[in-house]
């Protein structure tokens, strides 16, 4: 049972979100040769101030 853990930044809209689980999972279960079904899409929204690239918040670049 694959579990694909995503963190993005916050402010995708529902229908974005929708088609990465669901571009995710078809690739998952493909590659996993496993059903559809078996596959577990996580997506954990973060805001720009609470995420840190390169030294600095990705609010600030």
């Amino acid at each position: 049972m694959p579990v694909v853990n995503i963190a993005l930044w916050k402010g995708n809209t529902t229908d974005q979100r929708r088609d990465l689980v669901s571009e995710l999972t078809d690739t998952v279960a493909r590659i996993a040769d496993c059903p559809k079904e078996a596959v577990t899409v996580i997506l954990t929204e973060v805001e720009k101030d609470h995420w840190g690239k390169g030294g600095r918040l990705a609010s600030e670049l």
